[in-house]
């Protein structure tokens, strides 16, 4: 079972060693899904670009590279920096890596869920009561988090959140926990060979 921790005004979500393997993960070059909150996107663009070195990032808009940085803020959220700007894209490693406006990952009993606002909720699949995290949530900057309610049915996770009262619904595929749809279609990074092969994806 995973233990979350809470030290000083950070919460570490990661099991032991969990982080520095997932930063392994996302080595390479990766065309992730478009989403209009990714730093330097605009309409035209149908996909994100992104080569990781390290922590080092590059987010590419055409042949032009702009240099940034990687932050795992939990197993299924990143926080991707270029310049003054940054985004947060929930995302989990299946046998594919899924980059979604809310995934999440399992932990036997528990999951932790990540969203597309930054924000993270842990809690356990036969208890309703969590916790969320994250700055955009009121009184959730301690390290305690606010109160939230989730439900694991046989429909899936429902994340309830505190105050808008916003639902989020997720099912599993590939192991993780990905968007409940009408109609799924699963938002699959491509780990492409080079920067050529990423640019012919996109």
């Amino acid at each position: 079972m995973l233990v979350l921790a809470a030290c000083g005004s950070h919460n570490d979500f990661f099991a032991s060693a969990e982080r520095e393997e997932l930063v392994k993960r996302w080595q390479g070059i990766w065309v992730l899904p478009y989403t209009s909150s990714a730093p330097g996107s605009d309409p035209g663009t149908d996909n994100d670009m992104f080569e990781v070195s390290g922590t080092k990032l590059t987010y590419w808009t055409g042949d032009v590279g702009a240099q940034g940085e990687l932050a795992l803020v939990a197993p299924c959220l990143a926080r991707l920096h270029t310049g003054e700007t940054f985004t947060y894209r929930p995302f989990a490693f299946g046998q594919q890596l899924h980059v979604d406006n809310a995934v999440g990952v399992r932990r036997g009993e528990r999951f932790v869920a990540c969203l597309g606002e930054g924000v993270v909720v842990t809690g356990d699949e036969h208890d309703d009561k969590c916790r969320a995290f994250g700055t955009r949530l009121r009184r959730a900057e301690d390290d305690g988090g606010v109160d939230a309610k989730c439900r694991v049915g046989k429909d899936g996770l429902h994340i309830t959140l505190p105050e808008h009262q916003r639902e989020y619904a997720m099912m599993i595929d590939d192991g993780v926990w990905v968007p409940n749809r009408e109609e799924y279609h699963p938002e699959i990074a491509y780990h492409a060979t080079s920067p050529d092969d990423a640019r012919s994806h996109r």
